[in-house]
This record gives structure tokens, sequence and C-alpha cells, in this order.
């Protein structure tokens, strides 16, 4: 029986943890991280952004010699308090720098990571984008 209790007890606590994981509270000019399902409060802009998924990885990987650098796309969702929109993020491959885009009356800078390697998949649930989010 205590066995038992100790097993919930542990399943309490990391459910627990899941939560305070998955929502991140930033703020304007702050550098953050986001991985996949992961939710990111903008504090005292009203709205969050969500990294949903990536559509597509077609970089060209480190140490093999390609025609085309690929790139890769990204979906997030922002909302806010009217509504729910779709934002799609385009990275080029061979950077480092991070991208830029605008909504609305903000900059966003991102890069997405991992970059992939010759002969090595990366699973969905490793994906991460760095954010940034500035006024325009």
């Amino acid at each position: 029986m205590l066995k038992y209790i100790y097993v919930l007890c542990t399943l309490i606590l990391l459910i627990g943890c899941a939560n305070i994981e998955k929502n991140l509270k930033v703020s304007l000019g702050q550098e953050f991280t986001l991985q996949v399902g992961q939710i990111a409060q903008v504090d005292k802009e009203g709205f969050e952004i969500k990294f949903e998924k990536v559509l597509e990885d077609s970089r060209c990987p480190k140490g093999v010699t390609c025609i085309w650098a690929g790139q890769v796309r990204c979906e997030l969702s922002i909302k806010d308090n009217e509504s729910t929109t779709g934002l799609e993020l385009t990275e080029s491959g061979l950077t480092d720098s991070p991208s830029l885009t605008t909504k609305n009356k903000f900059k966003i800078y991102y890069h997405v990571q991992p970059y992939p390697e010759a002969g090595q998949e990366i699973a969905p649930d490793k994906y991460r984008i760095i954010l940034k989010v500035e006024q325009n």
C-alpha cells in the first residue's frame, strides 16, 4: 500500500512540474525558448505565443555539401483577448543569426534549434525555437 501512495505522490508531483514548465511568463525584449506545445505569456501585452509544430525541416545538414541551404518552417499561434491567429515562421538553412518578422506592432526575432546533422533525424519533441518580441 505504501508503494502505491509513493507512486501516486510522485505522479502528482510530476504533473505539477509539467504544468509549471508548460507556461512561461516573459517580457518584451526578453529572449526565451519554447519547445513544441509550450506557451509564453507576454507580460503587460495581453497575448500569448504557442509553438504549435515544425511544418518542414529541409535545412542542409552540417558537414554536407548541398545545392540549396534549405529551410525550416514552424507554426506558432498568437492568442489575445479577442482571437487566436496562426503565424508561420520560415528560417533559411546555414544561418546562425536570428531571423526577423513583424506582426502587428511587434518585431519577432526567432531561431530554430537544433541544427540538423548528417545521418541524424531530429525528433519533433527535440525542436526549440528561440524568440524575442519587441515593439516595432
